[in-house]
């Protein structure tokens, strides 16, 4: 249960990492 949880975390660390690359890609393609 323990593993689960924190394959969970990396999960969402890694989309969390995703996102702000894209949010960023998209401010540059803005700008």
């Amino acid at each position: 249960a323990l593993n689960k949880i924190k394959a969970t975390k990396l999960i969402y660390k890694t989309l969390d990492y995703e996102l702000k690359n894209y949010i960023h890609s998209i401010q540059i393609l803005i700008i």
